[in-house]
């Protein structure tokens, strides 16, 4: 499979990402750890806290880094922003925070991190991206999630 970019191209839209929105990462880690203390140490709150915050980081990257960046070099980053499909590390984030629910875990929240695996563990073979290698992974463990779930609403263990 071809892509619509070259690599050069790809690696510049991380390299223009981080110059123009930094210290923007640094903000968006604090809200990844806020997430990961809620879901250790749950209060009442805490699944909506999560679910806040996982929300707000996938919503970053679909429009500070689809829309604004990754759509430059490609087409389907409109379409990849329109469904809130975001880059790897919030993928994988956002499966490992669902392995905190409590079982049934709902099928909803893991069916776009699951399709985010596949499309981005193409980075790691067709691009060279070795750390996208953990998507598979990460794809598996979503996938038993998926098989396991249930419809009921995400809450954390206690």
């Amino acid at each position: 499979m071809a892509l619509p970019f070259m690599i050069e191209q790809f690696h510049g839209v991380f390299r223009d990402y981080n110059t123009s929105m930094w210290p923007a990462p640094w903000f968006l880690v604090a809200m990844a750890l806020a997430a990961v203390v809620a879901a250790l140490r749950p209060r009442p709150w805490s699944g909506v806290a999560v679910s806040a915050i996982l929300g707000v980081l996938w919503a970053w990257i679909a429009l500070a880094y689809h829309l604004a960046f990754i759509s430059r070099i490609s087409p389907p980053a409109y379409a990849f922003a329109a469904l809130s499909m975001l880059p790897c590390p919030t993928t994988i984030f956002t499966i490992g925070m669902l392995c905190f629910a409590v079982p049934p875990t709902p099928r909803s929240p893991l069916i776009v991190p699951v399709l985010w695996c596949l499309v981005g563990a193409q980075a790691a073979f067709l691009l060279g991206v070795q750390p996208d290698l953990g998507l598979i992974a990460s794809g598996a463990v979503g996938v038993a999630l998926l098989a396991t779930a249930g419809g009921q609403p995400w809450t954390l263990r206690s």
